[in-house]
């Protein structure tokens, strides 16, 4: 929703509309506000929430880097309970043992099977939520 963000957002996938072979793209979100007005599509072919417990320390002491991230709302607080809200709604703690998640979004994973099965490795712990948000199975990058 900021106007930052969904001007890099456009600008690349216009960019990635036009290249061959077409790349994977993977999409994290930074804040999870709903989009009350506008109503743009933006579907992922998959889903995956990442744990996060062991970057969580890192990530803090960089949200605090910033004085803009602190001073003028507690983002640091804010993200560390989105993180654990995400954790909880997708029952990380019973699938993949994390207190807190990322949530990113796969685009095209199926013409880049060998990429995607790397990403998820190196992303472990890591879970398919495809199914929980869209409703629909992904094609799985791990087979």
């Amino acid at each position: 929703m900021h106007p930052d963000h969904r001007a890099t957002h456009d600008l690349v996938f216009s960019v990635a509309e036009k290249v061959q072979p077409r790349p994977l793209i993977v999409k994290y979100f930074v804040w999870l506000f709903p989009d009350f007005y506008q109503k743009l599509p933006d579907v992922a072919d998959q889903v995956l929430m990442v744990g996060v417990d062991r970057e969580m320390p890192g990530k803090m002491a960089a949200i605090r880097a910033h004085q803009s991230q602190v001073s003028r709302g507690s983002f640091d607080s804010m993200v560390q309970v989105l993180n654990a809200y995400l954790a909880y709604a997708f029952r990380a703690p019973a699938v993949i043992g994390s207190r807190y998640v990322e949530v990113i979004g796969l685009y095209q994973p199926h013409l880049h099977r060998r990429i995607a099965s790397e990403l998820a490795r190196v992303l472990e712990p890591c879970s398919d939520i495809t199914a929980v948000l869209h409703g629909r199975t992904s094609q799985d990058i791990r087979a």
